[in-house]
Order: C-alpha cells, then sequence, then structure tokens
C-alpha cells in the first residue's frame, strides 16, 4: 500500500512515471533510467525496491551487463541499505531483499565480495536479519571459503570483518569455522587476530608463543587497545623493549579511557638500545596515521602521551636536541595530557640518567609550575620534578628556599597517584619520594634575628 502522504510529495510524479518506464525497459535501457533514482532513496525506496527489485537482481546476477550498469545498481542498493531509518519502514529495502532466493548467493560470489559495497551491504543484512544469513550459510559452508581464503592472500580487513560479525555471532557458524579459521590466522590483518584471541581462546595457539613477537613485529600499525590486549595475553611482552617498538606504531586512541591501562602497568626499568630510542623519536615527529577515526587537538594530545611514555625511558643522549625542546615546550601546554607527559619524561631523565638540567631551563620549568594552574595535576606534577632538581642542583635549592609555594608535599604525591597521567615508573618514585626539607630562608632570617636579639649577638 503506498501512503497518501507520499503521493502529494512533488517527486512523486516524476518517480511514477519513470517506474512505468523501468517496468516496460529492455536491458540496455537500465544504464539510462536507473540513475533517476538515486533522488528519491530513502524516502521512496520501498517503492524502488518493490517495483524494481527484480531488474536490480537480474544485473547483479549476470555478465552480460557493463560494469557501469553494476556499479549503478550496486549504488543505489547500497544507498538505500545505508539510509535506512528504523522508525519510517519506507526508507527499508530488507523484506524485499530476503524475499529473494538467489541474493545471498550472488553477494557471497567470488565476483561481487571484493567489493566494499558488497560487503557493506551484507553487513546490513546480517544487523537487520542475522538468522537468515547464519541459515543460508550454514545450508552453504562452502560460500565462507572462498571469503577466508580471500583475506589469507591479500590480508583485506573489510572482509575479515565481515566474517569475524557473522562467524562470531553463532554457536553454530563458530563450530563450523574457527578451526579452518585458526589455521588461517597469521595471514589476517593483526587486529582481527587479536579480536578473535580475545573472543575465541582457542584461537591464541594460531600462533605459538615462540614465535608471536617476531610475527606481532611484522605488522606496522596497531590501535593501541589491540596492544593493551596483547600484553594482557602474552605478558611477557611487556617485558622487553619490543613492547616499545609495538607501542611506538600505534595509531591516536579515541578517548583517554584507551590509556587508562597504561597506568596499572609494571614498571619498565630495562634500558632502550639506541636503536630502539631512534624508532620512538621517529614516531613522535613522524606520527603514525590514523584509519579509524579523525583526529582532533584531543586525540594529538594522547598520542603525545604515549610518546612522552615512551621517550621517559629512553637515553636523553639517545635523542635529538629538537625532541629535547618539544619536551620543554610541552611542559606550558594546558592538555594535562601533553604537560603531564613532557614533566615525567624530563623527571626520569634525571632520575635514571643523571640528565643535568641547565639554569635556563631550571627556570623554564618554574615558569611552567607557576604558568598551570596550581590545582592541576600538571602543577603538582612540575612541582614534584622541581623537588627532585632541588636534590641535585644548588641552584635549584636555592630557588625553592624563597618560594615556599613550589615546595613538594606528600599529599601532591597522593593526588598525582589518584589521577591517569603518572608513568607506572614514576608513580615508583613518587611513593618513595619524602617531604621537601629545603628550609624556607625567610624563617632562617626571623630565626637568627630572633637568636641574636637573645643572645645580643650582632649579625
Amino acid at each position: 500500500m503506498f501512503f497518501s502522504s507520499r503521493s502529494k510529495d512533488p517527486r512523486w510524479p516524476h518517480l511514477r512515471d519513470l517506474l512505468n518506464k523501468i517496468s516496460k525497459s529492455h536491458p540496455d535501457q537500465y544504464e539510462s533510467l536507473f540513475p533517476d533514482l538515486f533522488p528519491v532513496i530513502p524516502d521512496f525506496t520501498d517503492r524502488v525496491f518493490k517495483d524494481c527489485w527484480s531488474k536490480f537482481l537480474e544485473v547483479l546476477g549476470s555478465d552480460k551487463f557493463s560494469q557501469n550498469t553494476r556499479d549503478i545498481v550496486l549504488n543505489l542498493v547500497f544507498k538505500a541499505v545505508e539510509a535506512v531509518d528504523n522508525g519510517r519502514k519506507e526508507t527499508s529495502p530488507f523484506s524485499v531483499m530476503f524475499g529473494s532466493q538467489i541474493l545471498l548467493s550472488i553477494l557471497f560470489s567470488k565476483e561481487l565480495f571484493l567489493d566494499l559495497r558488497v560487503i557493506r551491504i551484507i553487513q546490513a543484512l546480517h544487523l537487520a536479519d542475522p538468522k537468515k544469513i547464519h541459515d543460508f550459510i550454514l545450508k552453504q559452508p562452502v560460500v565462507m571459503v572462498p571469503m577466508i581464503k580471500a583475506v589469507s592472500s591479500s590480508s583485506d580487513i573489510n572482509i575479515a570483518r565481515l566474517i569475524q560479525m557473522i562467524i562470531c555471532s553463532s554457536i553454530q557458524l563458530k563450530n563450523e569455522f574457527i578451526p579452518i579459521i585458526k589455521n588461517e590466522l597469521p595471514k589476517w590483518p593483526p587486529s582481527i587476530v587479536i579480536d578473535f584471541w580475545i573472543a575465541e581462546k582457542e584461537t591464541i595457539s594460531a600462533i605459538s608463543t615462540s614465535d608471536v613477537e617476531d610475527w606481532l613485529l611484522q605488522h606496522q600499525v596497531y590501535s593501541v587497545s589491540d596492544i593493551e590486549q596483547v600484553f594482557r595475553i602474552h605478558p611477557f611482552i611487556w617485558e622487553n623493549v619490543n613492547s616499545l617498538v609495538l607501542l611506538s606504531r600505534t595509531f591516536s586512541p579515541e578517548k583517554p579511557s584507551s590509556i587508562t591501562w597504561l597506568k596499572k602497568q609494571a614498571p619498565q626499568l630495562f634500558n632502550i638500545p639506541e636503536p630502539i630510542a631512534r624508532l620512538i623519536q621517529n614516531s613522535f615527529t613522524l606520527p603514525v596515521s590514523t584509519p579509524t577515526h579523525s583526529d582532533t587537538q584531543d586525540t594529538k594530545a594522547l598520542y603525545q602521551f604515549i610518546r612522552f611514555y615512551l621517550l621517559s625511558l629512553c637515553n636523553p643522549n639517545d635523542i635529538d636536541l629538537e625532541i629535547h625542546s618539544i619536551v620543554f615546550q610541552s611542559l606550558f601546554e594546558n592538555n594535562e595530557y601533553i604537560s603531564c607527559g613532557a614533566a615525567q619524561a624530563v623527571l626520569y631523565w634525571i632520575l635514571k640518567y643523571q640528565y643535568e638540567i641547565s639554569t635556563s631551563v631550571f627556570y623554564k620549568i618554574c615558569a611552567a609550575a607557576v604558568y598551570q594552574s596550581k590545582t592541576s595535576y600538571s602543577s603538582k606534577m612540575l612541582i614534584f620534578l622541581l623537588h627532585i632538581i632541588s636534590l641535585r642542583s644548588d641552584i635549584g635549592y636555592a630557588v625553592l628556599q624563597t618560594h615556599q609555594d613550589m615546595k613538594y608535599h606528600q599529599n601532591q604525591g597522593s593526588t598525582i597517584l589518584k589521577g591517569s597521567f603518572v608513568f607506572p615508573h614514576i608513580a615508583l618514585h613518587i611513593k618513595n619520594a619524602s617531604e621537601s626539607t629545603i628550609p624556607c630562608i625567610d624563617c632562617v632570617l626571623d630565626t637568627l634575628g630572633f637568636l641574636s636579639n637573645q643572645l645580643s649577638i650582632n649579625v
């Protein structure tokens, strides 16, 4: 039944005439007629599919049509499934599409499933009615084998995600296909492999413990969440420098919660070889591109936070002076992931590598501590940094004598440890740090004045 409200749409008279033409058309006319259907999708999707679906299938299921005609039909179907509004039945093509017995056989054919549009169409059909997809595959399990082999030969992540979506949503399909997929996993994209490790524990053994590090290092790009799961599943990797190489290959996280796990990790206290330090530096100056989302100032800050973590573990003598300058400039950043990350890099360079702070740099750190809000984690982290410097520097000791508001107190350390900005190896030092015992110079002078009066001594 066609709703009268849509019959008043100014596009309807033209669409009605177009549908009549299409119904009477010959195959060689499809290429000129079908493009006029695009403007009425999704508002008239149900009507278009009701009248034209048999001709769409004719094009998709035959090789006698030009590639352009097939592209037009694929684009129409793709637009329709992408534009479905579940609150408006007229925008959905699924009842018509599922009414065809041959559709899934066509879509799962090797000639079509390599097309990203077809992958998206199958995903939409699966979301609309997963049981119909599952039943089709269980009756014809052979349709999945070319897909699985295609991922192994091309590492196509889109086909891999489609397979994962379908297989992991059905116990019967998992029982049928996990043994097959397990043998192919070493050839699959790492993010998909890691997802299978999480969802199906038996797939972890697809890559042996002795080989897994080398296998991971063969791949160049990871999400932070992927690497988090790698360390959970194979914790021994966290204990050596390859963990830093893998982290240096991560693109920017989408949200802060993606990096909270880092704080809970055991401190990494091993030495970093110079070639690894160079790799880490390069990931700072040549950022890993982000394939899954658009970068913003916030996501870039999270990316830099991870790089500051990695830089903090490196010997500063292995890092270019250009990077040193970036670190010190970052102390003034309003974003606390950047300023806290930079402060901790300098802090650990001092603690582990006896990094010497020049007087000018020390005053820059003082200025940064003043610049940051006194209630911020950055301010407290910088005050702790100044405290560490004062234990090793006469100038630091002297300055803090006259600036009591920059003295470190243990309650500041407790606050830092509660935040999500602290590195595990820095937390270790904060927990063991005692309060500043630098005397206030004004208090010293007052005491001397009191004693001189009492003892009649000229000071």
